[in-house]
This record gives structure tokens, C-alpha cells and sequence, in this order.
């Protein structure tokens, strides 16, 4: 489902972006950007497994999360679903990797929560980049950080417990963690469902 909403929201939703990869001090988007957003996207309202993006399209739109969570998954070869990364308030929609290769996107990117997101065409990074110089170093420091995140994502699959991977992911998503539902949590931290549930009542267990 979804519903439009008022253009004044799209220019809250990038300001997110721009706290998400400058901090929360940094000025605000200028206003030939924020014109710009407001002609070229749309918010929407969406429900719990609604799609943004099916594993093996073209990026066509990007989109940044101003409520709710989605989640970045695949299938492995053993026709396991993967989840790669969530999108919380201020992330945004987009496989930066299929970006940046040219290629159609890897993942598919599904609402887990009902959830509000501003919608934007592919190409709104470089327009925004045309009418404001600033946003190139945005844009910079927000691919940036994808990549980096990236990179402590696999050093974690491969170095840290699954508990320790589970108290770190409460820690840095505290406001939003418990709406995830179990089983998109557990194939995020790549144990069973089952084995989520013994672990979080056991960590429950040793809290003080």
C-alpha cells in the first residue's frame, strides 16, 4: 500500500541523510537541494513486506527510511534467505555496490516493519550534486561509510560470536531492534531462528 504525504516531509528526509553522513552539527541541505527533492520525489506510507527493490533489477530509485525498518536480503546457494544489512530511519534504499559497478542489484530490499519513505529516481544523487557542489562530499561520505559498514559487517561474520554480533546490533539500533521480527534477526546474525531464542534468553538470563 502506499499514500502520498506532504512534499515539507521529503526535505525532513534529507536532512537525515545529511546528519547520517556529516553528523548531526552539520548545516542542513541548502535550498536549491531541497527545491530539488521536493520536484523529484514522493513519500509514502507502506505496509510490513511490502518490496522496494527485487534481487536482480536494475537500480532505478533510491530511497531513504524516515520510519520503520527494511531489510537487505538474497538466497544462498543452499536456498537460505541472507540478511546483509537493515535500513533505519536515515539509511538509505539503494545497493550502493550495484551502483557503483553498473550492474543489476544483488539484493531485495523488503519493509519488515510498516514503514515511511521518501521515493526518489536513481539518478536524484547526481541531480542534487549538479545544483548544490556541497553534496558531492556528501555523497562521497556516505558511500564512504557504506563501504566501511560493509567491511565491519564481514569482519563480524567471521570474527565475532553470534552473541557478540547480537549485543553489538541492540547497542548501535536500540531504538528500532526490538520491532525486528526474529527470524529476519536471526538470518541476519546466521543462526536459526531457534537458536536466536535459547541465546536471547540465556544473555537475558546472565544480564545483571
Amino acid at each position: 500500500m502506499s499514500a502520498p504525504s506532504a512534499n515539507n516531509d521529503i526535505a525532513v528526509a534529507l536532512d537525515l541523510v545529511v546528519r547520517r553522513a556529516m553528523g548531526d552539527d552539520h548545516a542542513p541541505a541548502g535550498p536549491a537541494a531541497r527545491r530539488l527533492v521536493e520536484e523529484r520525489g514522493r513519500v509514502v506510507s507502506v505496509g510490513r513486506g511490502w518490496r522496494f527493490q527485487e534481487a536482480g533489477q536494475a537500480v532505478s530509485q533510491v530511497g531513504i527510511v524516515m520510519a520503520g525498518v527494511f531489510k537487505f536480503g538474497l538466497i544462498d546457494r543452499r536456498g537460505n534467505e541472507v540478511v546483509t544489512n537493515f535500513g533505519v530511519p536515515g539509511s538509505l534504499l539503494l545497493d550502493f555496490g550495484a551502483v557503483v559497478r553498473g550492474a543489476p542489484t544483488g539484493v531485495a530490499i523488503e519493509a519488515v516493519t510498516d514503514a515511511v519513505l521518501a521515493e526518489f529516481p536513481a539518478t536524484i544523487i547526481d541531480e542534487v550534486t549538479q545544483v548544490d557542489p556541497a553534496w558531492e562530499l556528501i555523497s562521497r561520505r556516505l558511500l564512504e561509510k557504506e563501504f566501511a559498514n560493509l567491511a565491519y559487517r564481514i569482519y563480524g561474520l567471521l570474527a565475532q560470536s553470534p552473541a557478540d554480533a547480537y549485543r553489538e546490533f541492540f547497542s548501535d539500533h536500540a531504538a528500532v531492534a526490538a520491532q525486528i521480527p526474529r527470524k529476519d534477526l536471526a538470518a541476519y546474525l546466521g543462526i536459526t531462528p531457534a537458536s536466536l531464542s535459547r541465546m536471547s534468553s540465556r544473555l537475558r538470563g546472565d544480564a545483571p
